[in-house]
């Protein structure tokens, strides 16, 4: 079992600066995803 750290949807609107945190986060995810998709 793997675990994702992820931000709180609304937490954008509240605290701004995580936004390029979040990107990156989506990111990586979507990688995470793809991979596990090829296997």
């Amino acid at each position: 079992m793997q675990f994702f750290p992820t931000f709180h949807p609304a937490s954008i609107f509240y605290n701004r600066q995580l936004n390029e945190k979040i990107q990156a986060d989506l990111l990586l995810f979507k990688k995470l995803i793809q991979s596990k998709n090829e296997r």
